[in-house]
């Protein structure tokens, strides 16, 4: 390996993009001032798709420090939106004589999505055999111990990782729209269901007997649709970003928006039953959650937590900025720009506006 630079840690918050083949400190290190050698570099990298019923592949070229005692043990980590990926990490030993050239072939665990990935590999002194420790002890130079672990990122452009093909890449696209699609249509029933009723009681149609409303059986109606909408807001919160990494880190505005649509639907039904209650005289229902019944745990994620006042034309905006984002219409062949709406896209000015 041809010497190499030192090179200065990267600060915390900075993109990936922006940033070299860097130390993995943070602005608040203590060691960040202590300088050391790259001990591998990643030459390239190559995708390959995953044969039918197997798991795809990520082959790296790898060139090693002349530095570096055989038997050292480096953990590897995929680096995606600035995280390692969990349960991804994987144990490389450097066991051969040859330093340049090593091909490695890592098979994640669980399918990548399409999109950019970065190698992030660690060193931990404490974490080696006596006999490897004992060839570090002898290179405290080239590998203070006071800056264990020795970390670095290859975070620039150069060492992305590129996995997916154009198939590949188009298939996540159609599973973005889908997934959000659905979300919103879930969010569009809730709502309907819940205003329906409401409306029905207010009409003397529902909950009613004899003219007098059915308090008790109201308020069942409203705990339960609760656990359905809180049930809606986890599973954009908790369930999507869980099962679908990829495709939730490739739409990170669409995913708030979506988190920004739930709790308006959420504050918006509050609304609406506050003002049911008012007109009927009807004492305020706010079904508390009861820690003894499972049924109920998901009210922990029913927020209606918006700070404006929540409208019909807003929650249409909202929507129409999601599906922007993730069902894009094919462009006109026209070549005339698309007429500007005037819309703000940077948050929420509904203070003003009614129900």
């Amino acid at each position: 390996m041809k010497p190499v630079r030192l090179f200065l840690p990267a600060l915390a918050g900075v993109a990936l993009a922006g940033l070299s083949c860097s130390r993995g400190f943070t602005q608040d290190d203590p060691n960040a001032d202590i300088e050391y050698k790259p001990y591998l570099e990643l030459v390239s990298s190559q995708y390959i798709p995953a044969p039918k019923g197997g798991k795809q592949t990520l082959k790296l070229k790898l060139d090693f420090s002349s530095d570096l005692p055989l038997g050292t043990r480096i953990q590897m980590d995929l680096v995606h939106n600035g995280l390692p990926l969990l349960g991804e990490t994987i144990s490389y030993v450097f066991k051969t004589a040859k330093r340049k050239g090593i091909i490695h072939e890592w098979m994640p665990k669980k399918a990548l999505g399409a999109d950019n990935y970065y190698l992030r590999v660690q060193i931990d002194l404490l974490d080696q055999t006596a006999k490897v420790s004992k060839e570090f002890s002898g290179k405290k130079t080239i590998f203070p111990p006071r800056a264990n672990p020795l970390v670095w990122l290859y975070g620039q452009d150069k060492y992305a990782i590129k996995v997916g093909t154009e198939e590949e890449r188009k298939a996540q696209e159609d599973i973005m729209c889908t997934f959000y699609a659905g979300f919103i249509n879930e969010l569009v029933s809730n709502w309907n269901d819940f205003k329906g009723t409401l409306d029905g009681v207010r009409e003397g149609k529902k909950y009613s007997n004899s003219g007098v409303v059915d308090r008790k059986g109201l308020e069942a109606y409203i705990r339960k649709w609760r656990r359905q909408q809180g049930t809606t807001q986890k599973a954009i919160l908790v369930d999507f970003p869980t099962n679908r990494p990829a495709v939730h880190s490739k739409t990170l505005t669409a995913h708030a928006n979506l988190l920004r649509r739930g709790r308006k639907v959420s504050k918006r039904s509050v609304s609406h039953q506050r003002a049911v209650e008012k007109e009927l005289r009807l004492q305020a229902i706010n079904p508390r959650l009861d820690t003894k019944n499972k049924a109920d745990a998901v009210l922990r994620f029913f927020d209606a937590g918006f700070r404006f006042k929540v409208s019909k034309e807003g929650l249409n905006r909202t929507m129409d900025n999601i599906y922007r984002l993730v069902c894009p219409e094919p462009e006109e062949e026209s070549g005339e720009a698309p007429a500007e709406t005037g819309e703000k896209t940077g948050g929420d000015a509904e203070a003003g506006e009614g129900r």
